[in-house]
């Protein structure tokens, strides 16, 4: 008797395409997830640069009788390029956050630079070379520091002109003047070395602007901020605080409005968070 030879029933073209479809249908809905993930991630990494650089000023202010690592100390001049001293270049501060120089030269620029493992994983502007081969600046970091109390609407504003400073002047906080630590700004997601509350103003700036940090430099002069916060984080920015702890804000929680339809700041409300001393704001 003979035998029935079987044989393997292959896949039709049509349940071929079935398939394909129902992947691609999996992909669409799995993508946006995925990537906000990836976002998510790299936010996590960026708050913890921002907490770290948080929790090591508050040791600096414990090593200097509660004083916090200046923004621009005047007083620390360099001895060959008669530069000022700032917050990035601060030997005792970045001793605390263990970075070093790539050398020793008096010239050595790399004491500006921020360590490349400390740069927000979602700047892409501190990344990209050919940006920085150009740039007339050599501060290249992520995170700037909050500069409210010296801005326009101080009891004291700080005017800055030129790298050859030699006046004495020292931008920086004591604790026992800081009432509310844990709301008010300290470090936060940039492009240069210090940020004001004006430069928040995200209908003026980040939402016609983006990061172009050249843009911002070149139109100082036209009213813009040459250093606004940078919105990259799902329009959010990371915040360090001033009791040491980090966070995000949205753009609407980072700059409040006098009105929904208006690009007039709320004053009241945002030198809430900007102003770290009140006594400084110029009513």
């Amino acid at each position: 008797m003979g035998t029935i030879m079987g044989r393997k029933k292959a896949f039709t073209l049509i349940e071929l395409l079935v398939v394909i479809s129902i992947i691609a249908m999996l992909l669409a809905v799995l993508m946006p997830t995925l990537s906000k993930a990836r976002e998510q991630a790299k936010s996590v990494v960026c708050r913890n640069h921002l907490k770290q650089l948080g929790l090591a000023n508050v040791v600096y202010s414990n090593m200097y009788d509660f004083w916090y690592v200046p923004i621009i100390d005047e007083t620390m001049v360099h001895e060959e390029t008669n530069w000022a001293a700032f917050w990035n270049t601060n030997a005792a501060f970045r001793g605390i956050l263990g970075w070093t120089n790539n050398n020793n030269d008096d010239d050595d620029t790399s004491r500006y630079i921020l360590p490349k493992k400390f740069w927000c994983p979602t700047d892409k502007r501190v990344r990209d070379e050919g940006y920085w081969d150009d740039a007339s600046w050599i501060n290249r970091l992520s995170y700037a520091y909050n500069m409210t109390d010296w801005g326009k609407d101080s009891t004291d504003p700080y005017t800055w002109s030129t790298n050859m400073v030699d006046n004495g002047h020292y931008l920086g906080h004591n604790a026992s003047k800081i009432k509310k630590a844990v709301e008010k700004i300290m470090f936060v997601d940039a492009g240069d070395l210090w940020t004001h509350k004006k430069g928040a103003n995200y209908k003026y700036h980040w939402d016609n602007h983006g990061d172009d940090i050249e843009f911002y430099r070149r139109s100082a002069s036209s009213g813009l901020s040459p250093s606004p916060p940078m919105y990259r984080h799902s329009e959010g920015i990371n915040v360090a605080y001033y009791d040491g702890h980090a966070g995000n804000l949205k753009k609407e929680k980072a700059f409040y409005y006098s009105t929904s339809n208006s690009n007039r700041g709320d004053n009241k409300r945002n030198n809430r968070i900007w102003f770290v001393n009140y006594s400084r704001i110029d009513d």
